[in-house]
């Protein structure tokens, strides 16, 4: 069966209380960048608040006055310190108050703000309570309480500069401008290492063709080598076939001129054996050719045989 929503139960969902947790209601969750709408002040809100300042000024007295009696005389810039124990003490308390009500987004920013205005009340306090103790209870307790009370304010600081660093940190811009240099760091290494291997593999690439050149070159160098004793043995080759027209030439002569001698000796020995038959003894052949004539003939044969050119009168 449906539960059935009471008036009061109605009347603070109507007003905007979604949530019975006192926490949830102290501590809202991220508003997600939606704007609140501009409302001015009440009249109760300025008198609330000033009746807050005026309070604030007896603290800050108070402060002024405790801190007055825990720094030493002699200490130089002696006033710079006491202010700035106020700035870190009361002035913080207003600011973590604003910045919880007013200026904190997210949901990390709002507990942390509530927790340091806590934190920074209970210090203003204890400073206040501890400077009236001093002089009311005189020197029975002054010595213990003001040592007690000065770690106190002492740990209070600290913890307050702390929380000031933890608040920026976990700020929205600045939680998206480390996630956007995390990212850039990210695409720089991949980029980096990109490189690098594109690096890697020109060089590879420059000593495999590097190789293949050297291969290459080798091939060619051979080939040529090659191709030069070619050249040799092809000339070689060709003087040895000319040498070999010439001792051709040669001996086609020597057998030309041996053949023309003993045609011409044949002459000789046929005419003088005519002639013993015939009776006249120093008649020779009218058709054979005189001794110098074949000697002249053979010279010529020699001579051509040795320049390589065919003799005409042969």
């Amino acid at each position: 069966m449906p539960r059935i929503e009471s008036k009061a139960e109605s009347k603070m969902n109507t007003n905007g209380l979604h949530s019975s947790n006192l926490s949830d209601n102290l501590m809202p969750q991220e508003d997600y960048g939606i704007e609140s709408p501009n409302i001015a002040w009440g009249a109760d809100d300025v008198i609330i608040l000033s009746i807050g300042a005026l309070l604030s000024l007896y603290t800050m007295w108070r402060s002024a006055d405790f801190l007055s009696q825990t720094i030493p005389d002699g200490l130089q810039f002696r006033e710079l310190v006491i202010a700035l124990g106020i700035v870190g003490m009361d002035i913080s308390m207003w600011a973590w108050a604003f910045t919880w009500l007013h200026w904190a987004r997210t949901k990390s920013q709002k507990n942390l703000a509530l927790g340091m205005f806590i934190l920074t009340s209970f210090i203003v306090s204890i400073a206040a309570i501890t400077d009236a103790a001093i002089y009311f209870f005189g020197g029975a307790l002054q010595e213990s309480v003001r040592v007690m009370a000065f770690f106190i304010v002492i740990g209070g600081a600290i913890l307050v500069a702390i929380a000031a660093f933890a608040y920026h940190n976990i700020s929205p811009k600045v939680q998206v401008e480390r996630g956007l240099r995390i990212a850039k760091s990210e695409i720089e290494k991949k980029r980096a290492q990109h490189f690098a291997d594109f690096e890697t593999k020109r060089l590879e690439h420059q000593a495999d063709m590097e190789k293949r050149r050297l291969t290459v070159t080798h091939q060619l160098e051979t080939e040529r080598q090659d191709l030069e004793l070619s050249e040799q043995l092809v000339k070689t080759r060709n003087a040895m076939v000319e040498r070999a027209k010439q001792v051709a030439r040669l001996k086609t002569d020597q057998d030309r001129a041996f053949e023309e001698l003993h045609n011409v000796m044949r002459f000789v020995t046929g005419g003088a054996a005519n002639d013993n038959g015939n009776g006249n003894g120093n008649t020779m052949h009218a058709d054979a050719p005189t001794l110098s004539q074949v000697e002249t003939k053979a010279a010529r044969q020699r001579k051509s045989a040795a320049t390589g050119a065919d003799d005409p009168n042969a």
